[in-house]
C-alpha cells in the first residue's frame, strides 16, 4: 500500500466521502447534459452505449457508497476497470486530438483525471478481485457498439474517427487480455 504523507488513503475517502460522492453526481449529471442531443437522436435499445463516462461516474458513487458499508466487491472491480478505461480514453481523446483550447474542454480534462485518481485511490484501498470481467465485457460490448452502431461521443475535428477507432479497439483488446489477471474469480 502506498503511504501519503500524514493520511492513509483509507482515511482519506472517508474524509472526503461527500465532496468526491457530490463530484460524482455533478459529473454524472453534466456528463448526461453533455450527451443531451446525442441521446435525443439515439434509438431507446442503444441508450446505454451513450454516456460512458456518466454511467463511469455513477458506477463509481455506488462502488464508493457500498465500500463504505463493506460490500459489492464486483461492483468496485467493475467500477473502477470501466472508470479507468473511459477516463484514459478521454484524457487521450482530448490531448490527441487538441481540444484544449476552452475552459469548458480543460474542465472535462480535470474531471477525467479527478475520476482516474479516484479508482486508482478506490482500487488501492478496496482491492476487488471480482468485477474485472464484468467491466472487461462492458468495454468490450461499448467499443463495438461505438464504431459500428456509431454511438461514440463526438469526436476533437483533429481527430479521424478511424484513427480513435483503432486505437480504441486495441485498447479494449489489451483491457480485455488483463481482465483475467486481475478477477482471480471462475
Amino acid at each position: 500500500m502506498v503511504v501519503y504523507p500524514g493520511i492513509r488513503p483509507e482515511a482519506m475517502l472517508q474524509r472526503a466521502y461527500p465532496l468526491i460522492q457530490g463530484l460524482n453526481v455533478l459529473g454524472a449529471a453534466f456528463g448526461l447534459v453533455w450527451y443531451w442531443p446525442q441521446l435525443h437522436e439515439t434509438h431507446l435499445l442503444l441508450l446505454p452505449f451513450v454516456p460512458d463516462c456518466p454511467l463511469a461516474a455513477a458506477l463509481l458513487a455506488l462502488a464508493l457508497w457500498r465500500w463504505r458499508s463493506g460490500t459489492g466487491e464486483a461492483l468496485q472491480g467493475a467500477a473502477i476497470g470501466i472508470a479507468m478505461f473511459y477516463g484514459a480514453w478521454t484524457v487521450a481523446v482530448l490531448w490527441r486530438g487538441g481540444a484544449l483550447s476552452d475552459l469548458g474542454d480543460r474542465v472535462m480534462l480535470l474531471a477525467h483525471l479527478g475520476m482516474m485518481l479516484e479508482a486508482l485511490l478506490l482500487w488501492q484501498v478496496a482491492r476487488p478481485r471480482r468485477g474485472w470481467r464484468l467491466a472487461a465485457l462492458w468495454v468490450a460490448v461499448n467499443t463495438f457498439v461505438d464504431y459500428t452502431l456509431g454511438t461514440h461521443p463526438a469526436l476533437p475535428a483533429a481527430l479521424a474517427s478511424h484513427a480513435v477507432a483503432l486505437a480504441t479497439a486495441a485498447a479494449a483488446i489489451a483491457f480485455v487480455l488483463l481482465a483475467p489477471n486481475l478477477d482471480p474469480s471462475p
